[in-house]
């Protein structure tokens, strides 16, 4: 994936979103920001997983951090 500036968007808590991050893909729930934005990569967003992957063996917990460069608009925001 190329980034581009066009990659780059704001997000808020609650919003749902794809994320692929090579190893894990799949979507959740935004529920905070872990850091302050990054030059390129963006905000490094809080995602709750809610594809049902998380937890597993490999990667014990419900929750993950994102890079917003790697984040995009679910086309249904209405998942649950």
């Amino acid at each position: 994936m190329q980034i581009t500036p066009t990659n780059i968007h704001t997000f808020k808590q609650g919003d749902i979103v794809d994320f692929d991050m090579g190893t894990f893909k799949g979507y959740g729930k935004i529920v905070g920001q872990a850091t302050t934005p990054v030059a390129i990569a963006g905000v490094n967003y809080i995602i709750e997983s809610m594809d049902g992957q998380f937890p597993n063996e490999t990667y014990p917990f419900t929750h993950l951090t994102v890079f917003e460069c790697l984040i995009t608009n679910h086309p249904n925001k209405n998942v649950d």
